[in-house]
């Protein structure tokens, strides 16, 4: 669930000297690989396909092609699913697992949260009562979620059909205040699971010490190598890269605008992927995304377990669907919980408790329509026999 891609300002001005150069011919060339455009190709087909109010029922795919569009951590998408007539199993896929940003799992269990939540939502809209049970083997097993599946009438939530609509937005905010009636909204959403608690930071004094400390990790993290090399290899830099993995963090996702994406594509390189240019960018956007933000929120439960970790990113998910419908956009920022023990004190200082365990923060704000990233979705990729 983090993000930190952008192109910097001397990065745009030395991209805009290449495309001068490359546009005799070059840049045709690679205007067919999708220079000029974005969300093509297979890797899309999810976010495209049909979304009807009154979905058919007893559509096993449709509720698994639901819970792929899930928010996750750098788009690792770290599911799959087995389907039965009356249940859908959810796995861990620990090979996409995150292991020098999310060593302890919680973002590992984020994701799936968030895919469990989508999934739940398709199979009430599909006819289906569903009945959830969480880690049935353990925390230590692959098998996270057992979803039995009972008929009953459908029952589609307004959330259902923001499932498409929902996106990680990278971009630069408005600043715009969101209205009261909204943070309200926000609170009373915040209040469905009593085991977790949803922390709002609005006013200026109050976004001002979430705001410092993220970039602060930011900082740190960028000159992290194993976190930085980790956070490169997730990064896809053409249409190429995106057709064979339908995973990971793209230019098009990254939250630059539309003509600094296309130099973007025409410069970028894996020499400069993995250079310390790389760090510069994510600490500039990170302060970028930071003064741009309306409010903060950061999901707390009593303790770190991944049972707690799931919850909450059903939590964010239904929080991330319920803003998406009020226009107000949401993107994570975990940087201070990526494997930072030594900010501990300080994200207890934030949540007002040292007894709790902060598990997603994230920002809330309004800003402009970004493309989808890129899924992986269909039954070969993601469903076990």
């Amino acid at each position: 669930m983090t993000s930190r891609h952008g192109l910097s300002r001397k990065a745009f001005i030395a991209g805009t000297g290449a495309t001068l150069i490359l546009a005799g011919g070059g840049m045709l060339w690679r205007a067919e690989g999708g220079i000029f455009t974005a969300e093509e190709g297979p890797a899309y087909e999810l976010w495209k396909q049909p979304w009807p109010e009154k979905p058919a029922a007893n559509d096993l795919i449709g509720i698994v092609s639901a819970a792929t569009l899930a928010a996750n951590p750098h788009n690792s998408q770290p599911w799959l699913f087995k389907m039965e007539k009356d249940r859908i199993q959810l796995f861990a896929d620990r090979s996409r697992k995150l292991k020098a940003i999310d060593p302890d799992e919680r973002e590992l269990m984020l994701g799936l949260g968030c895919a469990l939540e989508n999934l739940s939502l398709a199979a009430q809209a599909r006819g289906y009562k569903v009945d959830i049970t969480l880690l049935p083997q353990g925390p230590e097993n692959d098998l996270v979620t057992t979803i039995l599946l009972q008929s009953a009438e459908p029952s589609p939530s307004p959330l259902y059909n923001m499932i498409p609509k929902r996106r990680t937005n990278r971009s630069k905010f408005s600043g715009k205040p969101i209205p009261e009636k909204d943070l309200a909204g926000l609170s009373q959403l915040g209040q469905a699971d009593p085991a977790l608690r949803l922390h709002l930071y609005v006013k200026e004094i109050e976004r001002r010490p979430v705001g410092d400390l993220l970039v602060r990790a930011c900082e740190i993290q960028a000159g992290d190598r194993a976190q930085h090399a980790e956070t490169a290899s997730w990064f896809r830099k053409n249409d190429e890269e995106i057709l064979k993995h339908k995973d990971g963090i793209t230019i098009d996702a990254g939250g630059s605008p539309y003509l600094m994406r296309i130099i973007a594509k025409l410069v970028i390189s894996d020499k400069m992927i993995h250079g310390p240019s790389f760090g510069k960018v994510f600490v500039k956007n990170t302060k970028m995304q930071v003064e741009s933000a309306s409010a903060f929120g950061i999901i707390s439960a009593e303790t770190k377990t991944h049972e707690a970790c799931l919850r909450a990113g059903r939590l964010f998910q239904r929080i991330h669907l319920w803003a998406t419908s009020r226009g107000i956009t949401l993107q994570p920022m975990n940087y201070f919980l990526e494997n930072r023990p030594d900010m501990k004190d300080d994200v207890a200082a934030l949540i007002g408790s040292s007894d709790r365990a902060a598990l997603i923060p994230f920002r809330l704000g309004y800003g402009p329509d970004v493309p989808h990233s890129p899924r992986r979705g269909g039954v070969k990729d993601v469903v076990m026999a």
